[in-house]
């Protein structure tokens, strides 16, 4: 008899502690992320925050929102994303996505004063990583290409030189990248 009570209570409070850890972890599917290095790109200075929602097993998505304060080419971009783990965690390790863009930006050829839409798409691979005592905090790393068109006369296939910077390190970056810091909930 004590015996069998002794296995029932082992096994409740098995089930809670399983459940408890799941719990713990569901409540970190959620991350709020900063990129700091586009406070220090010069002339082409940009925020970029990140919100991402982890779903069951390899897949995470999310959005970017950029937003760029220089003189050169001040405006906005809204870049919603989709990760796939290679790992079937989905909260760190090595991943593919791949992004849209739609955002608004001023400078461009046609009338330097009015704001132009931009749209395009991209894709690319990082890794991320959670650290800290309870997994609160997230690293994030990524590289890829991005295809960045615009309504005002301008195109990536003659790209005239005052231009170059547009689509090196300004909104229409071909190069697509992030480092980014941020924290889970």
């Amino acid at each position: 008899m004590k015996m069998s009570f002794l296995k029932t209570l082992t096994g409740i409070l098995f089930i809670f502690s399983n459940t408890s850890n799941a719990q713990e972890v569901a409540t970190k599917h959620n991350s709020f992320a900063l990129s700091p290095l586009g406070f220090v790109a010069g002339s082409y200075n940009s925020a970029r925050i990140r919100f991402q929602h982890s779903i069951k097993y390899r897949f995470a998505f999310g959005t970017d929102l950029k937003y760029y304060f220089s003189r050169q080419y001040p405006g906005y971009q809204v870049s919603p994303f989709v990760k796939m783990f290679t790992a079937r965690e989905n909260a760190e390790g090595i991943y593919m996505y791949g992004t849209a863009v739609y955002g608004k930006n001023k400078g461009l050829p046609d009338d330097k004063s009015i704001y132009y839409e931009c749209y395009g798409i991209g894709g690319g691979a990082g890794y991320q990583v959670v650290f800290g005592k309870n997994k609160y905090w997230q690293f994030d790393i990524a590289l890829g290409f991005k295809s960045v068109e615009t309504h005002s006369d301008l195109s990536q296939k003659s790209i005239p030189a005052e231009y170059l910077s547009y689509y090196i390190v300004g909104p229409a970056a071909i190069p697509d990248g992030i480092i980014s810091i941020g924290y889970r909930f």
